[in-house]
């Protein structure tokens, strides 16, 4: 991926889709120019000595567990992920979790295995506040969340993209 004016210009591999803005490919190589968003709520830290500013950088982390047979309301897989999002948020350190979740300029989500969804990283980025997002899903297998850390890692690196996030969820 590299970034050029006020677009993306990502080449992915393989089976990935994505949905946001708006562009699909089921096979082969994905090659399309994404409007840039930069985010404004980023936590900021001072840096290390040596470290490239541009490093990928996990900031939070969030699970939210469903528990039906403890009265817990049932939620779908796209619920189930915007709550572990919003967990994640929180857990940034960021003093504005929202604003922090409303400026994401990219959602990837894995995809569930028990309901289908045209596009649930659009959901949740709508749940969240996130309307301009840029929105991801790929093949569904156990390497899904890596390729989509990948693909997020990369746009950060390069500079296209400055907060991103991966999301899940399973409900039966």
């Amino acid at each position: 991926m590299r970034a050029s004016g006020s677009t993306l210009d990502a080449d992915c591999p393989g089976p990935v889709r994505m949905t946001g803005n708006a562009f699909r490919v089921q096979s082969g190589q994905l090659s399309a120019r994404l409007p840039l968003r930069h985010a404004t709520a980023m936590p900021t830290q001072p840096l290390p000595a040596g470290v490239d500013p541009r490093t990928p950088v996990l900031i939070g982390v969030g699970q939210h567990l469903q528990r039906t047979d403890r009265g817990d309301p049932e939620l779908s897989p796209a619920a189930l992920m915007t709550e572990s999002l919003r967990l994640a948020l929180t857990d940034s350190g960021s003093d504005s979790p929202d604003a922090l979740g409303r400026s994401l300029g990219w959602i990837g989500a894995v995809p569930a295995l028990t309901w289908r969804y045209n596009d649930a990283a659009r959901e949740v980025a709508d749940s969240i506040g996130a309307d301009g997002a840029i929105t991801a899903t790929c093949a569904m297998g156990g390497h899904s969340p890596n390729y989509l850390l990948g693909a997020a890692a990369r746009a950060i690196a390069t500079g296209a993209l400055d907060v991103a996030a991966i999301t899940g969820g399973e409900a039966g």
